[in-house]
């Protein structure tokens, strides 16, 4: 039996990856906004349908993978920074 425990987030854990998370969305539409695309131009660039892109601007399957594909098909630029 492994002594590995299960931690469970915080509130204040929880909620500081949301608001990571609306920030990157926030970006993404702005920048989105800023070169005229619509959603559904997103999700042809991308080769998937407007729903997946809206599941994605919804908070769903949001991934630094994900970010990276939609801004590449954005074309604009994206950065991580860790600390």
């Amino acid at each position: 039996m492994s002594n590995t425990t299960t931690q469970i987030p915080s509130y204040d854990d929880l909620l500081a990856e949301e608001m990571l998370v609306m920030d990157v969305l926030e970006d993404l539409l702005e920048a989105l906004e800023v070169k005229g695309l619509s959603q559904a131009e997103l999700a042809r660039r991308l080769g998937v349908s407007r729903s997946a892109v809206n599941r994605i601007f919804r908070g769903r399957n949001l991934t630094v993978r994900t970010v990276a594909r939609l801004a590449r098909a954005a074309e604009v630029p994206v950065r991580f920074q860790i600390g």
